[in-house]
């Protein structure tokens, strides 16, 4: 049945005019971003194929372009259309439009990204001589088991905003929170480079499913 065959109550553009967007389902706010359907099916029905085959609201918004473009019936426009709601939604979360005042703050934050966004992620936290976070950047995004980043953008970025010392944050997604090896290795070499610099390199924290572990914490007790 095609939308405009439905009862007005029943077309979710009309629906949202007369009752607004809390009154949708999230089935018909897909199918508004759609604007459309396919020969067999109507928007709503499309919305619902494509929120069953990403495993919901939380799927989606952590899909990619390529993997909507395999959904039956999401040609390119509507892959774009996708897309581009779900970039949108991930740089208001990682880009933030308030600013956290504590890591404490910044690492709750990204536990819970970790929950939809499936890909690892390295964050850098910008502070002032007085500790006051002056910077939050997403400055690696790679799979769901390994992130690749450069020293020296990390160290640009400090330099850029006046920074006197810094936090990472790896996020491991579809693992916990227990450094890896290269985890470790890197952040040895961060610290030598940082001390040689100037820059105070005061924790790289790994967030993982089970919470988040400090990795020079980690290495103080594992010398203990």
């Amino acid at each position: 049945m095609k939308i405009k065959d439905l009862p007005l109550d029943y077309r979710p553009r009309e629906k949202a005019l007369k009752y607004g967007f809390d009154a949708l389902s999230d089935m018909e706010l897909v199918a508004i971003i759609l604007g459309s359907g396919t020969r067999s099916s109507n928007a709503v029905q499309l919305a619902e194929d494509v929120l069953s085959y990403v495993g919901g609201l939380n799927g989606l918004l952590s899909s990619s372009y390529q993997s909507l473009k395999k959904i039956n019936g999401i040609k390119t426009a509507k892959a774009l259309s996708l897309t581009s709601l779900v970039t949108i939604y991930q740089r208001a979360e990682l880009n933030h439009f308030y600013k956290e005042t504590t890591i404490e703050s910044v690492l709750a934050k990204y536990e819970k990204r970790i929950l939809v966004d499936k890909h690892e992620l390295l964050v850098l936290v910008v502070l002032d001589r007085k500790q006051e976070i002056i910077k939050e950047i997403v400055i690696g995004r790679g799979t769901d088991s390994s992130v690749h980043f450069s020293h020296r953008e990390i160290f640009k970025e400090i330099y850029q905003n006046n920074g006197y010392g810094f936090y990472l944050i790896h996020t491991h997604p579809n693992d916990i929170s227990f450094p890896s090896n290269d985890d470790i290795r890197v952040t040895e070499r961060l610290v030598r480079k940082s001390k040689n610099l100037g820059l105070h390199f005061l924790e790289h924290y790994v967030i993982g499913k089970d919470g988040y572990t400090g990795i020079f914490d980690f290495l103080k007790k594992k010398l203990n």
